[in-house]
Protein backbone atom coordinates (compact mmCIF):
# COMPACT_ATOMS: atom_id res chain seq x y z
CA UNK A 1 0.00 0.00 0.00
CA UNK A 2 1.31 3.73 -0.91
CA UNK A 3 2.41 6.18 1.50
CA UNK A 4 -0.58 8.29 0.12
CA UNK A 5 -2.90 5.19 0.33
CA UNK A 6 -1.84 5.08 4.55
CA UNK A 7 -1.79 8.59 5.02
CA UNK A 8 -5.47 8.87 4.02
CA UNK A 9 -6.75 5.67 6.10
CA UNK A 10 -5.07 7.17 9.27
CA UNK A 11 -6.50 10.72 8.57
CA UNK A 12 -9.69 8.62 8.38
CA UNK A 13 -9.00 6.91 11.81
CA UNK A 14 -7.35 10.06 13.85
CA UNK A 15 -11.11 12.03 12.63
CA UNK A 16 -13.37 9.24 14.05
CA UNK A 17 -11.17 9.80 17.18
CA UNK A 18 -11.21 13.50 16.95
CA UNK A 19 -14.87 13.63 16.55
CA UNK A 20 -15.81 11.64 19.48
CA UNK A 21 -18.17 13.13 21.47
CA UNK A 22 -16.88 14.26 25.08
CA UNK A 23 -18.81 13.14 27.79
CA UNK A 24 -22.25 13.90 27.95
CA UNK A 25 -23.51 17.32 30.16
CA UNK A 26 -27.10 16.63 31.70
CA UNK A 27 -27.56 20.13 31.97
CA UNK A 28 -29.67 22.80 29.75
CA UNK A 29 -27.65 24.01 27.45
CA UNK A 30 -26.59 27.73 27.94
CA UNK A 31 -26.36 30.53 25.45
CA UNK A 32 -22.65 31.64 25.00
CA UNK A 33 -22.41 34.82 22.81
CA UNK A 34 -19.57 34.56 20.41
CA UNK A 35 -18.53 37.85 18.22
CA UNK A 36 -16.82 37.66 15.07
CA UNK A 37 -15.84 40.57 12.36
CA UNK A 38 -16.60 38.48 9.35
CA UNK A 39 -17.22 35.27 7.25
CA UNK A 40 -13.41 34.44 6.45
CA UNK A 41 -10.75 32.07 6.81
CA UNK A 42 -10.00 32.55 10.71
CA UNK A 43 -13.42 31.54 12.10
CA UNK A 44 -13.61 28.33 10.31
CA UNK A 45 -12.79 26.65 14.27
CA UNK A 46 -16.04 28.35 15.78
CA UNK A 47 -18.23 27.23 12.88
CA UNK A 48 -16.92 23.55 13.04
CA UNK A 49 -17.41 23.23 17.07
CA UNK A 50 -20.58 24.27 16.07
CA UNK A 51 -21.49 21.93 13.64
CA UNK A 52 -19.79 19.03 14.73
CA UNK A 53 -21.82 19.68 18.22
CA UNK A 54 -18.26 20.90 20.15
CA UNK A 55 -20.40 23.79 22.15
CA UNK A 56 -22.77 21.42 22.40
CA UNK A 57 -20.67 18.49 24.39
CA UNK A 58 -19.82 21.57 26.95
CA UNK A 59 -23.49 22.34 27.66
CA UNK A 60 -23.22 25.32 25.16
CA UNK A 61 -25.67 27.09 22.22
CA UNK A 62 -23.32 29.46 20.76
CA UNK A 63 -25.23 32.51 18.90
CA UNK A 64 -22.57 33.99 16.52
CA UNK A 65 -22.95 37.50 16.24
CA UNK A 66 -20.83 39.66 13.52
CA UNK A 67 -19.45 43.07 14.32
CA UNK A 68 -18.18 44.83 12.08
CA UNK A 69 -15.15 45.99 13.80
CA UNK A 70 -13.12 45.16 16.60
CA UNK A 71 -13.78 48.78 18.25
CA UNK A 72 -17.59 47.29 18.35
CA UNK A 73 -16.14 43.86 19.70
CA UNK A 74 -14.72 45.72 22.62
CA UNK A 75 -17.76 47.53 23.81
CA UNK A 76 -19.59 44.61 23.19
CA UNK A 77 -17.34 42.63 25.95
CA UNK A 78 -17.38 45.63 27.99
CA UNK A 79 -21.50 45.74 28.31
CA UNK A 80 -21.71 42.02 28.69
CA UNK A 81 -23.31 41.59 25.30
CA UNK A 82 -20.58 39.71 23.89
CA UNK A 83 -18.90 36.69 25.78
CA UNK A 84 -15.85 36.19 23.14
CA UNK A 85 -14.95 37.40 20.49
CA UNK A 86 -12.51 36.64 17.75
CA UNK A 87 -10.22 39.88 16.46
CA UNK A 88 -7.33 41.15 15.56
CA UNK A 89 -5.05 41.63 19.07
CA UNK A 90 -4.99 45.72 18.43
CA UNK A 91 -8.36 46.67 20.48
CA UNK A 92 -7.45 44.16 23.27
CA UNK A 93 -4.08 45.67 23.96
CA UNK A 94 -5.29 49.24 23.72
CA UNK A 95 -8.16 48.52 26.14
CA UNK A 96 -5.23 46.78 28.42
CA UNK A 97 -2.98 49.80 27.88
CA UNK A 98 -5.56 52.20 28.95
CA UNK A 99 -5.98 49.72 32.58
CA UNK A 100 -9.33 47.63 30.90
CA UNK A 101 -10.31 44.50 32.00
CA UNK A 102 -10.03 42.77 27.98
CA UNK A 103 -8.03 39.74 27.60
CA UNK A 104 -6.77 37.84 25.50
CA UNK A 105 -7.10 33.84 26.22
CA UNK A 106 -5.67 32.11 22.81
CA UNK A 107 -4.15 32.71 19.85
CA UNK A 108 -5.92 32.13 16.41
CA UNK A 109 -3.84 32.81 13.00
CA UNK A 110 -0.15 33.77 13.86
CA UNK A 111 0.33 34.28 9.90
CA UNK A 112 -1.31 36.51 7.54
CA UNK A 113 -3.69 35.07 4.59
CA UNK A 114 -4.15 38.01 2.94
CA UNK A 115 -3.31 39.09 -0.46
CA UNK A 116 -2.75 42.48 -2.21
CA UNK A 117 -5.60 42.68 -4.13
CA UNK A 118 -6.39 45.60 -6.66
CA UNK A 119 -8.23 47.07 -9.23
CA UNK A 120 -7.04 45.82 -12.90
CA UNK A 121 -5.35 48.81 -13.99
CA UNK A 122 -2.91 48.12 -11.39
CA UNK A 123 0.04 45.86 -12.43
CA UNK A 124 2.47 46.43 -9.26
CA UNK A 125 2.35 48.38 -5.30
CA UNK A 126 4.25 51.58 -6.87
CA UNK A 127 1.14 51.75 -9.65
CA UNK A 128 -1.18 52.55 -5.78
CA UNK A 129 0.39 56.21 -5.51
CA UNK A 130 -2.57 58.37 -4.95
CA UNK A 131 -5.19 55.32 -4.93
CA UNK A 132 -7.55 54.84 -2.56
CA UNK A 133 -6.85 51.95 0.29
CA UNK A 134 -9.96 49.70 1.92
CA UNK A 135 -9.26 49.06 5.40
CA UNK A 136 -10.83 48.00 8.46
CA UNK A 137 -10.31 50.58 10.71
CA UNK A 138 -7.65 53.33 11.71
CA UNK A 139 -6.54 51.54 14.69
CA UNK A 140 -6.50 47.74 14.27
CA UNK A 141 -6.59 44.97 11.85
CA UNK A 142 -4.71 44.79 8.55
CA UNK A 143 -4.14 48.65 8.27
CA UNK A 144 -0.66 48.37 9.68
CA UNK A 145 0.25 45.29 7.54
CA UNK A 146 -0.84 47.70 4.47
CA UNK A 147 1.42 50.61 6.16
CA UNK A 148 4.34 48.03 6.33
CA UNK A 149 4.09 46.59 2.66
CA UNK A 150 3.58 50.16 0.90
CA UNK A 151 6.70 51.34 2.41
CA UNK A 152 8.44 48.79 1.40
CA UNK A 153 7.61 50.53 -2.38
CA UNK A 154 8.04 53.62 -1.27
CA UNK A 155 4.49 54.64 -0.51
CA UNK A 156 3.76 56.82 2.95
CA UNK A 157 0.58 57.54 4.34
CA UNK A 158 -0.95 60.22 4.35
CA UNK A 159 0.87 61.73 1.44
CA UNK A 160 0.68 59.16 -1.18
CA UNK A 161 -2.63 57.46 -0.89
CA UNK A 162 -6.06 57.69 1.17
CA UNK A 163 -7.74 54.93 3.00
CA UNK A 164 -11.58 54.08 4.03
CA UNK A 165 -12.50 52.51 6.72
CA UNK A 166 -14.84 49.51 5.20
CA UNK A 167 -15.54 47.01 8.09
CA UNK A 168 -14.60 43.07 6.88
CA UNK A 169 -12.99 41.54 3.97
CA UNK A 170 -17.00 40.86 2.62
CA UNK A 171 -17.76 44.62 2.63
CA UNK A 172 -14.03 45.79 0.78
CA UNK A 173 -14.65 43.13 -2.03
CA UNK A 174 -18.36 44.80 -2.87
CA UNK A 175 -16.29 48.03 -2.90
CA UNK A 176 -14.11 46.40 -5.19
CA UNK A 177 -16.43 45.90 -7.34
CA UNK A 178 -18.04 49.25 -7.17
CA UNK A 179 -14.81 50.68 -8.13
CA UNK A 180 -15.11 52.55 -4.62
CA UNK A 181 -11.84 51.56 -3.58
CA UNK A 182 -8.42 50.49 -5.29
CA UNK A 183 -6.85 48.15 -3.35
CA UNK A 184 -7.24 45.96 -0.33
CA UNK A 185 -5.83 43.20 1.97
CA UNK A 186 -8.06 40.33 1.64
CA UNK A 187 -7.93 37.40 3.33
CA UNK A 188 -8.79 34.02 2.02
CA UNK A 189 -11.31 32.97 0.85
CA UNK A 190 -12.26 36.64 -0.79
CA UNK A 191 -8.65 36.85 -2.04
CA UNK A 192 -10.05 33.93 -4.42
CA UNK A 193 -13.63 35.25 -5.31
CA UNK A 194 -11.38 38.54 -6.37
CA UNK A 195 -9.14 36.81 -8.17
CA UNK A 196 -12.80 34.87 -10.11
CA UNK A 197 -13.72 38.42 -10.43
CA UNK A 198 -10.84 39.49 -12.19
CA UNK A 199 -8.94 41.54 -10.18
CA UNK A 200 -5.36 41.89 -9.68
CA UNK A 201 -3.30 40.02 -6.76
CA UNK A 202 0.01 41.30 -6.70
CA UNK A 203 1.50 38.91 -3.69
CA UNK A 204 0.82 37.60 0.03
CA UNK A 205 1.03 40.03 2.78
CA UNK A 206 3.23 36.75 4.47
CA UNK A 207 6.01 37.50 2.07
CA UNK A 208 6.58 41.71 3.21
CA UNK A 209 5.31 40.50 7.48
CA UNK A 210 6.24 36.89 7.87
CA UNK A 211 5.19 36.90 11.78
CA UNK A 212 2.32 38.41 13.09
CA UNK A 213 -0.11 37.29 15.71
CA UNK A 214 -3.12 38.82 13.71
CA UNK A 215 -6.23 37.36 15.50
CA UNK A 216 -6.19 36.04 18.94
CA UNK A 217 -9.78 34.70 21.65
CA UNK A 218 -10.70 37.75 23.79
CA UNK A 219 -12.72 37.82 26.74
CA UNK A 220 -13.62 40.26 29.58
CA UNK A 221 -11.20 39.28 32.22
CA UNK A 222 -13.62 40.22 35.16
CA UNK A 223 -16.46 37.64 33.41
CA UNK A 224 -13.78 35.23 32.53
CA UNK A 225 -12.82 35.09 36.38
CA UNK A 226 -16.35 34.59 37.88
CA UNK A 227 -17.13 31.99 34.92
CA UNK A 228 -13.61 30.21 34.70
CA UNK A 229 -15.46 26.96 33.63
CA UNK A 230 -17.66 28.62 30.67
CA UNK A 231 -14.20 29.52 29.58
CA UNK A 232 -12.41 25.89 30.05
CA UNK A 233 -15.21 24.62 27.98
CA UNK A 234 -15.30 27.43 25.32
CA UNK A 235 -11.79 26.77 24.54
CA UNK A 236 -12.09 22.76 24.72
CA UNK A 237 -14.45 23.09 22.08
CA UNK A 238 -12.33 25.53 20.10
CA UNK A 239 -9.31 22.84 20.73
CA UNK A 240 -10.98 19.85 19.12
CA UNK A 241 -12.76 21.34 16.59
CA UNK A 242 -8.81 22.89 15.84
CA UNK A 243 -7.56 19.76 15.51
CA UNK A 244 -10.38 18.51 13.44
CA UNK A 245 -9.49 20.98 11.12
CA UNK A 246 -6.01 19.79 10.62
CA UNK A 247 -7.11 16.33 10.39
CA UNK A 248 -9.48 17.02 7.19
CA UNK A 249 -6.86 19.90 5.70
CA UNK A 250 -4.62 17.11 5.52
CA UNK A 251 -6.50 15.00 2.60
CA UNK A 252 -6.27 17.61 -0.46
CA UNK A 253 -3.04 17.77 1.39
CA UNK A 254 -2.19 14.09 0.09
CA UNK A 255 -2.36 15.17 -3.81
CA UNK A 256 -1.28 18.76 -2.86
CA UNK A 257 -2.26 21.74 -5.34
CA UNK A 258 1.06 23.03 -5.48
CA UNK A 259 2.47 19.70 -6.77
CA UNK A 260 -0.64 19.07 -8.78
CA UNK A 261 -0.38 22.20 -11.00
CA UNK A 262 3.34 22.08 -11.24
CA UNK A 263 2.91 17.97 -12.80
CA UNK A 264 -0.28 19.68 -14.62
CA UNK A 265 2.58 21.95 -16.46
CA UNK A 266 5.03 19.49 -17.20
CA UNK A 267 2.18 16.99 -18.44
CA UNK A 268 1.09 20.69 -20.97
CA UNK A 269 4.68 20.91 -22.22
CA UNK A 270 5.80 17.28 -22.74
CA UNK A 271 2.32 17.46 -24.99
CA UNK A 272 3.75 20.61 -26.58
CA UNK A 273 7.15 18.82 -27.68
CA UNK A 274 6.60 15.21 -28.14
CA UNK A 275 6.56 14.98 -31.54
CA UNK A 276 10.03 16.01 -31.54
CA UNK A 277 11.42 14.68 -28.48
CA UNK A 278 14.34 12.42 -27.89
CA UNK A 279 14.29 9.29 -25.96
CA UNK A 280 16.72 11.09 -23.61
CA UNK A 281 14.36 13.84 -23.45
CA UNK A 282 11.30 11.25 -22.78
CA UNK A 283 13.15 10.10 -19.89
CA UNK A 284 14.26 13.16 -18.26
CA UNK A 285 10.48 14.12 -18.19
CA UNK A 286 9.41 10.73 -15.95
CA UNK A 287 12.66 12.17 -13.61
CA UNK A 288 11.20 15.87 -13.59
CA UNK A 289 7.46 14.07 -12.59
CA UNK A 290 8.88 11.71 -9.80
CA UNK A 291 11.22 14.60 -8.39
CA UNK A 292 7.41 16.64 -8.48
CA UNK A 293 6.18 13.51 -6.10
CA UNK A 294 8.76 13.37 -3.84
CA UNK A 295 8.63 17.73 -3.15
CA UNK A 296 5.11 17.01 -2.88
CA UNK A 297 5.50 13.79 -0.01
CA UNK A 298 8.19 16.44 1.61
CA UNK A 299 5.75 18.61 2.30
CA UNK A 300 3.04 16.27 3.25
CA UNK A 301 5.74 14.68 5.51
CA UNK A 302 6.66 17.72 7.09
CA UNK A 303 2.84 18.75 7.90
CA UNK A 304 1.60 15.37 9.09
CA UNK A 305 4.90 15.50 11.48
CA UNK A 306 3.33 18.72 13.00
CA UNK A 307 -0.07 17.21 13.11
CA UNK A 308 1.24 14.04 15.03
CA UNK A 309 3.53 15.92 17.56
CA UNK A 310 0.54 17.55 18.73
CA UNK A 311 -1.69 14.73 19.18
CA UNK A 312 -2.46 13.51 22.52
CA UNK A 313 -1.49 9.62 23.35
CA UNK A 314 -4.37 7.96 21.70
CA UNK A 315 -4.49 9.31 19.04
CA UNK A 316 -0.47 8.50 18.44
CA UNK A 317 -1.27 5.41 19.40
CA UNK A 318 -4.38 5.13 16.43
CA UNK A 319 -2.08 6.69 13.51
CA UNK A 320 0.96 4.03 14.75
CA UNK A 321 -1.65 1.39 14.37
CA UNK A 322 -2.96 1.96 11.11
CA UNK A 323 0.71 2.80 10.11
CA UNK A 324 2.29 -0.86 11.56
CA UNK A 325 -1.23 -2.42 9.85
CA UNK A 326 -0.95 -1.18 6.18
CA UNK A 327 3.07 -1.50 6.36
CA UNK A 328 5.40 -3.30 3.66
CA UNK A 329 4.17 -7.16 3.71
CA UNK A 330 6.32 -9.38 5.31
CA UNK A 331 8.44 -12.21 2.84
CA UNK A 332 6.90 -15.40 3.28
CA UNK A 333 9.59 -17.90 5.06
CA UNK A 334 10.40 -20.60 2.45
CA UNK A 335 10.55 -24.14 2.91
Amino acid sequence: MGIASKLALCLVALTCVATLPAQAQNRPRETIQVGLIDRTFFPQPVFVAIQNGYFADEGFNANIRFIRSGEGQAAGLMKGDLNFVLSSVEGIIQNVERGGPLRMIAANSGKLSHFIITQKKFAKVEDLKGATVGILTMTEGSFFNWQEIAQKHGLKFPDDYKVLETAGAGARHRLLLDGKIDVGLQSIPWAYVAEDAGFNNLGAAADYVPDWQFTVYNVNGEWAKANATKVVGFLRAILRASRHGHVSMLFPMITNLEELHFVNKLVKEKRAKMANMTAVEDLKTYRDFTQAHLDGLKNLTSAFESLYDSMPADQKKNADQVFHNFGPSKTRKQG
